[in-house]
């Protein structure tokens, strides 16, 4: 994955995936009634950063963790 790929990538993973939890979670805290949109755009604002940020950083090395562990035993 080229550097371009990969910022896109961690661009719209992050999004999406913000979105889906951030609205899940206040909907289950708050309920899904009128007050709802507005907890969950403050959710969203407030953690789309953080995982943008985690995405570019810790994602890359899990990845290579999940690597090594499916390799573990398996004769080179």
């Amino acid at each position: 994955m080229n550097r371009k790929e990969f910022l896109i990538n961690c661009f719209l993973s992050s999004v999406f995936m913000t979105l889906m939890m951030s609205g899940v979670i206040s909907g289950t805290k708050v309920g899904f009634g009128s007050a709802w949109l507005g907890y969950w755009t403050e959710s969203f604002l407030f953690a789309w950063p953080l995982a943008l940020i985690f995405n570019m950083t810790i994602v890359p090395q899990v990845r290579g963790l999940s690597i090594w562990l499916a390799n573990i035993g398996r004769s080179k």
